[in-house]
């Protein structure tokens, strides 16, 4: 339902909490022991690896570099990162991340087969090494949030693998991650290893570019475990014992290598083009969106109260669908306003508006009507819509013959209720901008369209029933860099970099077009620190961030 391209899996259908505690949390440990064989193996309770909050290297490293770190990025920030506001723990969360992935470089540790196992660094051994691999750097992050003041069930760290299909290619890469339990009652993936590019090194030493296709990538737990207990994650082990085996074979042994600089950003999104460059106080901010979502998309960062139906109910004003246009703009501003109000509390209001705003772009005629600036250029966009005013003049907005975008035509389906004539439709929606027609009554297109239930407050007003006659949202959206298989509306041929009908076209100005209106949304309504850069958006900036 959204502008995409690389996606998460879906964290939910995990038991984060763990399914089963794990009483005996001893594993293998090849540690080099003073005076001993360095090949010697010894046993070790995992849970020593996250360390209690009363370590006080833990303790000087948040006083001292975490401090500085925070401060860099905002100047109040130490005061609201001890603090017990609402978002306080959270942005805790955030930095504590952030400072672990830009101050502690990634180095893999290869493994020669039949070797010593690869050892785990305590976090004071990280700290002072300003270095390590996955594991190390997880730990790192959970014994920091632990230190901060975050409970240690809101936190565990996570072992199994991460699963990334890539144009048909699938990889499986053992991995440790951390999760999190946000204010708001949801486990959110912190991924130890963010950075800033999108690639994978296999063992064998190939790699694997950012791709061009659509990418899949699935966290898979078999275990978690913080300072208190361990617990197993079923069905990946249905043994709830650390002594076998298999277990063994599984934490210890020689790793494949994944370079961080595809972990944590091969989901980019539209609010890291959006918001790059802006520096300062912006950037906690990105961080923290970032980290806000379990699954996100190419374009649009999903937030799971909006997408995932099996949590929450399906609102069309949310999506921008139903041609509920209006109405869809008024809930925009309300989150907006959220947003303004309290820029870090409510955060998550402007993840909320920017995931409608690129809605809007992906979801309704707007971009099949307005001008486009420089249209074959790569960056080719149109003026962001202004719901003040509506951006586009009188006349424009025509769906009778000969358009291609004939509503009269039977060329789109309509809703078996609609019992009027096929030409009385381009009339009623001449003029205007619309959406596809999603969720309505008797009228599924597919399992999630038949979850999707519209609030009755909106599909029995009287108005409603015009919406009927809307072209399904499948035949009209512009979701991806390829159509959907019931797509109708634009072409797939190489028609030219100025054809409005081709569906390339459409996919490049409508997302860069929403990169530019989240970023003028964000500056709009950003207050919380005077800051240098908070003026009008600059055209220049924001494509040399969309070239990069």
């Amino acid at each position: 339902m959204c502008l995409s391209e690389h996606s998460f899996g879906n964290t939910d259908r995990w038991n984060w909490d763990g399914d089963e505690i794990i009483h005996e949390c001893i594993i293998p440990s090849s540690r080099p022991i003073p005076g001993v064989h360095p090949t010697r193996e010894y046993d070790i309770d995992v849970r020593e690896f996250m360390v209690s909050k009363n370590n006080e290297v833990m303790n000087r490293a948040l006083r001292e570099k975490l401090r500085a770190y925070v401060t860099e990025r905002m100047a109040d920030g130490w005061d609201f990162f001890n603090s017990r506001s609402d978002g306080a723990f959270d942005f805790r969360a955030s930095m504590v991340a952030g400072f672990v992935s830009d101050t502690i470089n990634y180095k893999s540790r290869r493994v020669r087969k039949n070797g010593p196992r690869d050892p785990w660094l305590f976090p004071d051994e990280t700290l002072t090494a300003t270095e390590g691999d996955c594991e190390d750097r997880a730990i790192l992050i959970a014994s920091l949030m632990l230190c901060s003041g975050i409970s240690g069930y809101n936190i565990r760290i996570a072992v199994g693998n991460v699963k990334v299909v890539e144009n048909g290619r699938e990889h499986l890469f053992d991995h440790m991650w951390v999760m999190y339990k946000m204010e708001s009652g949801h486990w959110t993936v912190i991924e130890p290893l963010v950075v800033h590019a999108a690639e994978i090194q296999l063992r064998d030493g190939e790699e694997m570019d950012a791709p061009a296709g659509r990418t899949y990538a699935d966290y898979i737990p078999s275990f978690v475990f913080n300072d208190a207990h361990l617990w197993c994650i079923r069905p990946q082990r249905e043994t709830a014992s650390m002594q076998t085996g298999d277990w063994k074979g599984m934490i210890m042994k020689s790793w494949k290598t994944m370079n961080p600089r595809f972990g944590g950003e091969v989901h980019k999104t539209i609010l890291n083009e959006a918001l790059c460059g802006l520096g300062g106080s912006a950037q906690w901010a990105l961080d923290g969106l970032n980290r806000h979502f379990r699954r996100i998309l190419f374009l649009s960062p999903i937030v799971d109260d909006v997408d995932n139906l099996f949590r929450t109910s399906y609102n069309p004003l949310d999506h921008f669908d139903n041609g509920l246009i209006d109405e869809s703009w008024a809930r925009v501003g309300e989150r907006l306003a959220g947003f303004r109000s309290n820029n870090r509390a409510r955060l998550d209001d402007f993840a909320f508006a920017a995931h409608a705003i690129s809605d809007f772009y992906s979801h309704t005629s707007y971009l099949h009507f307005a001008a486009i600036n420089n249209p074959g250029d790569a960056l080719a966009h149109a003026e962001p819509y202004d719901p003040r005013t509506g951006s586009l003049p009188p006349g424009t907005i025509v769906y009778d013959a000969p358009s291609k975008f004939d509503l009269g035509s039977g060329h789109f389906s309509i809703n078996p209720k609609w019992r009027k004539p096929l030409t009385d439709i381009p009339r009623l929606w001449n003029g205007r901008i619309i959406s596809g027609r999603y969720g309505q009554k008797g009228d599924s297109h597919g399992i999630f369209e038949g979850i999707s239930y519209i609030p009755d407050s909106i599909e029995n007003d009287k108005r409603f029933e015009e919406k009927w006659s809307l072209p399904h949202h499948n035949q009209l959206a512009v979701d991806g860099p390829a159509p959907d298989a019931q797509h109708a509306l634009y072409t797939t041929g190489n028609s030219g970099p100025l054809d409005r009908h081709s569906y390339a076209n459409q996919y490049r100005w409508r997302r860069n077009t929403a990169v530019l209106h989240v970023r003028k949304a964000f500056l709009e309504n950003w207050n919380s620190t005077p800051l240098a850069w908070a003026r009008p958006a600059a055209l220049a900036e924001v494509t040399a961030c969309m070239r990069a």
